[in-house]
C-alpha cells in the first residue's frame, strides 16, 4: 500500500500542519533566540579565553611548590628516614614523599592543562582526575599493606606532611595572585 503525502497520518495529524504550527504546548522557536544562543556561546568562548590568563599563574603557583615540596620531602625526608630506620627509612620517606606528590600534585596540573576551556570540561577533567588519584593512593596502600621492606611510620608521617603542606602551599597561592570575580573585557562587565 502506498501512501500519499498529503494523507493525514494514522494518528489523525496532518504533517504539514505540524510543521507550519506546533502543539499547544509547544512555543515556537523565534529567531531571535538563536541570536541569543549564539551571543551566548560567544561570551562563553570569550570569559574562557579570558580566564586561562589570569587563573594559569595561580595553578603554576601550587604546582611549582608542589614540586619544591616534594624535593625537599625526598631530601629531607629521605635522610631523617634513613638516619632514623636506615634503609627501610629511607623507602618509607621515598614512597611517601611519590605519594604526595601524586596526590597533591595532580589536581593543580589538571587545572593548569584545562585552564583554557569551558567551565564544565575543566570540572569534569578535575573530577576525573581527583577519582582517578583516590584510587591510585588506595591501590599502593593496600599492595604496601603486606610488605615490609619500608618504614611504615616514617611514610606515614612523609605522607601526613605532604598532603598537608601542599594544601597550605596551595592556599598560599590563592591568596597571593589576584583573580578578578568580573572579568572587564567580559561581555557582561557593561551590566554591572
Amino acid at each position: 500500500m502506498s501512501t500519499d503525502a498529503t494523507q493525514p497520518e494514522p494518528n489523525g495529524t496532518d504533517p504539514e500542519s505540524v510543521a507550519a504550527a506546533p502543539d499547544a504546548g509547544q512555543q515556537p522557536v523565534p529567531a531571535q533566540q538563536t541570536a541569543e544562543q549564539r551571543r551566548a556561546a560567544r561570551e562563553r568562548e570569550i570569559l574562557a579565553a579570558t580566564a586561562a590568563p589570569q587563573t594559569a599563574p595561580v595553578f603554576r603557583t601550587a604546582l611549582r611548590d608542589t614540586l619544591l615540596l616534594t624535593g625537599a620531602l625526598v631530601v629531607l625526608g629521605g635522610g631523617i628516614g634513613l638516619a632514623v630506620a636506615g634503609t627501610p627509612g629511607l623507602w618509607g620517606a621515598l614512597i611517601g614523599a611519590g605519594l604526595a606528590l601524586v596526590f597533591s600534585g595532580a589536581t593543580p596540573l589538571s587545572m593548569l592543562l584545562t585552564a583554557g576551556s569551558t567551565v564544565q570540561r575543566m570540572t569534569a577533567v578535575v573530577m576525573v582526575t581527583w577519582l582517578v588519584k583516590v584510587l591510585l593512593v588506595i591501590v599502593v596502600l593496600v599492595v604496601l599493606r603486606g610488605l615490609d621492606f619500608y618504614d611504615h611510620r616514617v611514610f606515614g608521617i612523609v605522607l601526613l606532611v605532604g598532603v598537608a603542606a601542599s594544601a597550605l602551599l596551595d592556599y598560599r597561592a590563592v591568596v597571593r595572585h589576584r583573580v578578578p570575580y568580573v572579568t572587564p573585557d567580559s561581555p557582561n562587565s557593561e551590566q554591572m
